[in-house]
């Protein structure tokens, strides 16, 4: 069983926590009008939550660690893995690609990002 060694979140960017914590980062990447698309039929957006995406996006320039675009994802597994210093297993990859998970709610509020920028 793998030790857990981290965290996915899409808000941890907004702290400090490269220089907090020496650990590998992998950063996924997703052009703003994609993730705007796919969060608009989950939930009401303000109508300058584009604005909002854009400053989010140019903020993740500035972190340290392997900047992967969300559509290599699956063909980059075993790269991800290794650099996250785990072995890679294909078989579980394989069982993860097949899961497919994808949010059908959100919960919270969009505008707490807003804080931060």
């Amino acid at each position: 069983m793998p030790t857990i060694k981290g965290d996915s979140d899409c808000g941890l960017f907004l702290t400090d926590f490269q220089e907090r914590w020496d650990a590998p980062t992998v950063i996924i990447r997703r052009p703003v009008k994609e993730v705007y698309n796919s969060v608009l039929p989950l939930m009401d957006l303000p109508d300058d939550m584009l604005d909002i995406l854009h400053a989010v996006d140019s903020r993740l320039d500035d972190l340290r660690g392997l900047h992967v675009p969300f559509d290599e994802i699956d063909e980059r597994l075993e790269e991800i893995t290794n650099y996250l210093g785990e072995p890679y297993d294909e078989a579980r990859a394989v069982r993860y690609k097949a899961m497919r998970v994808e949010p059908m709610n959100v919960f919270g509020s969009i505008n707490s990002v807003e804080v931060w920028l």
